[in-house]
């Protein structure tokens, strides 16, 4: 979202949330879910200059080499909001890909 104020990609988003800090009306806070690498992974993007430019950061997520890349856990269902200090909160549940069919 770098220079603009809509995302450039085509990949489908899903479990948008969005935060604008109540001490400084310029910063927002956007979390979603996001398919561009062909899962569902979880971006977060912020402005602080009311939205004129955005960054794009990815969620980080160890990879299990051993089940051929899995991740060992992901992100979901994002919440966001700013404290009245302008701290910002961030929640999600938690998962993994990893299954364990010989031990049920």
């Amino acid at each position: 979202m770098s220079g603009s104020t809509r995302i450039r990609n085509p990949w489908p988003k899903a479990e948008i949330a969005a935060a604008v800090d109540p001490t400084n009306g310029a910063n927002y806070l956007v979390m979603e879910n996001d398919f561009r690498e062909n899962i569902d992974h979880m971006f977060w993007h912020v402005s602080t200059n009311g939205g004129k430019n955005w960054t794009d950061d990815s969620m980080a997520a160890g990879l299990d080499p051993f089940t051929g890349f899995a991740p060992f856990n992901f992100q979901s269902d994002p919440g966001l909001a700013f404290d009245d200090k302008g701290h910002s909160v961030l929640s999600t549940i938690t998962g993994n890909f990893i299954f364990d069919f010989v031990n049920g």
